[in-house]
């Protein structure tokens, strides 16, 4: 009789810990890479995302060179779009067209950054880089979901 009641108690007890929420929900701009990012300058970006790149492709050093130039170039661009971004947030939520128009320059631009990696990658290196870049954003789009709650 003391076993079953000793196991009911131990049931009870982890059914109550694992069914609360964790604390870092609170506090989700802390934590979040985005905020981390935010935080960075647009060289400092740029050289992440080369050495990710690097790592990822086996970039040799003439294309370092060329990808780290493309990455500066566009994270200057995403640097002062955040900044932006940041200041119309707080004037209040844009128009739909407002909003539409962003969406479109923002593919533009990605657009263009894959235009510009197909000149300095191979196509196995850009078959890859594409295949990561995709599930990164399949990744990216589940954390931020998750964060929301």
């Amino acid at each position: 009789m003391k076993n079953l009641i000793l196991i009911t108690i131990a049931i009870f007890t982890l059914q109550t810990v694992t069914a609360q929420r964790p604390d870092w929900t609170k506090n989700k701009g802390e934590h979040s890479s985005m905020s981390f990012m935010q935080d960075l300058s647009a060289d400092q970006m740029a050289t992440l995302q080369t050495k990710r790149m690097t790592f990822q492709l086996d970039l040799n050093a003439e294309q370092i060179i060329k990808v780290q130039q493309v990455n500066l170039s566009f994270s200057k661009i995403r640097k002062s779009k955040m900044k932006e971004l940041q200041n119309k947030n707080q004037k209040g939520k844009p128009s739909v067209d407002k909003r539409y128009k962003m969406m479109v320059a923002r593919l533009d631009n990605r657009i263009a950054y894959k235009k510009e990696l197909a000149t300095i990658l191979n196509k196995v290196q850009l078959e890859k880089w594409m295949e990561a870049s995709e599930k990164f954003g399949k990744e990216a789009h589940f954390m931020a979901r998750d964060l929301q709650y």
